[in-house]
């Protein structure tokens, strides 16, 4: 506990007359997001979702805006009065008096006015982003980095008005059946490699400052993290990776120049051959070669003509992922996602069912009409993952998109 932030240590949200109920977990702030395909520049104020007004594409943000679901948005609201309206003397956004309540709510339902939905749930949100016409909101950090890590056209911004912030905390039931495991795990929680890697992936803060240090997670280099350290220390040359989003971005990498390897998708590889943008592999120079699973050394994803083209790295299969809620047992066909029809659940599969963005999907429209048996394997994965294959099997992947230059 001594390794927590000393203002997180004694907060008031699980501090109480100097007993503590909790353990701080995570903290964040709530960010502006916004699209930079309407958004010339970043918005500078709260304006944007609390009142009606043109935005820099000429239209109106009516109906294109989203505030959080729930009471302690107050707090957003009388934040941005606080700044706009200082005559109602508020000084805290999270302690107010009558006449501050009330100027709060009266800006809340003039905001009623111009919100599309009030989100709760974080990945609904993503989805409204990307899909339904949303060009400013208030979110977290994660929303935000999964648009960007999607290349979708949103940023962040902390307007003039300031932000207002959460803080997670771990807290033990009054009546815990398991009370040494309770106080082991609150021990494990606030370890600095879960503390850093929590913090990458969700877009927050940790409550261990030392977890900022030494986590590649977080863009910083540790031996203990960073999967390129020994490779440079047994053979002295020096890597720099780039990650690309989709296999069609790697391509345009590759066309540009500038880089030794690439880990191409299997949709990607011959692009690549094809284009003369990759060369032939000596494999002889490559004395591990030969344990690569036989069924992979001649692939024709990296093989032309007898000569190899690339080094096989990692392959997987795509599977029917599906709601146990809707299904009574796991669907037999793709079926579900290729024609309109009836659920379990008794309603339509229309607007309900995604399938893949790339021209690499038709080959799972085409494997439809293929009868394969399943396997022992396969059957396995179904039950421990709730995800199937359908009856006609599932078509696969082969690596990834990430391109490196050695030094």
């Amino acid at each position: 506990y001594k390794n927590i932030d000393p203002r997180l240590q004694q907060a008031a949200w699980h501090t109480v007359g100097g007993k503590h109920f909790g353990v701080p977990y995570q903290w964040g702030y709530n960010v502006l997001a916004y699209s930079t395909k309407v958004f010339k520049k970043p918005p500078q104020s709260w304006d944007v979702v609390f009142k009606e007004m043109t935005l820099d594409d000429g239209k109106s943000n009516k109906g294109r805006v989203q505030a959080f679901d729930g009471p302690i948005y107050i707090a957003d609201a009388a934040l941005y009065l606080m700044y706009n309206n200082p005559d109602l003397g508020i000084k805290n956004p999270y302690e107010l008096d009558e006449k501050q309540y009330k100027a709060a709510l009266d800006l809340l339902r003039g905001q009623r006015k111009i919100v599309s939905r009030y989100w709760h749930d974080a990945m609904v949100q993503i989805d409204d982003f990307k899909n339904e016409g949303v060009v400013a909101s208030s979110a977290w950090g994660f929303q935000v980095n999964l648009l960007q890590s999607e290349k979708q056209a949103i940023a962040s911004v902390v307007p003039r008005e300031g932000a207002t912030g959460w803080a997670d905390t771990t807290m033990m039931h009054a009546d815990a059946p398991h009370p040494n495991c309770a106080y082991m795990w609150m021990e494990h929680s606030i370890n600095k490699k879960l503390q850093g890697d929590l913090a990458a992936w969700f877009g927050s803060v940790p409550v261990v400052p030392e977890a900022c240090k030494g986590n590649a997670l977080l863009g910083d280099t540790d031996k203990g993290y960073d999967w390129v350290t020994e490779f440079e220390k047994k053979s002295g040359c020096k890597v720099r990776v780039k990650t690309a989003g989709t296999s069609d971005e790697m391509v345009a990498l590759m066309n540009e120049g500038g880089f030794d390897l690439v880990t191409a998708s299997g949709d990607a590889s011959m692009r690549l051959i094809a284009g003369k943008r990759v060369q032939e592999v000596n494999i002889s120079l490559i004395p591990s070669y030969k344990n690569i699973d036989p069924r992979l050394q001649q692939a024709a994803w990296h093989t032309v003509g007898g000569k190899h083209f690339g080094v096989p790295y990692q392959w997987g299969y795509n599977v029917l992922a599906y709601s146990t809620k809707v299904f009574k047992k796991p669907p037999q066909s793709w079926d579900v996602v290729f024609k309109e029809m009836t659920l379990d659940d008794g309603k339509s599969n229309k607007g309900r069912v995604q399938a893949f963005d790339g021209h690499l999907y038709r080959r799972c429209r085409a494997l439809s009409d293929v009868q394969q048996p399943r396997s022992g394997y396969q059957e396995s994965v179904r039950a421990r993952r709730k995800a199937v294959q359908g009856r006609a099997g599932s078509s696969a992947w082969t690596a990834q998109d990430r391109v490196a230059l050695l030094a």
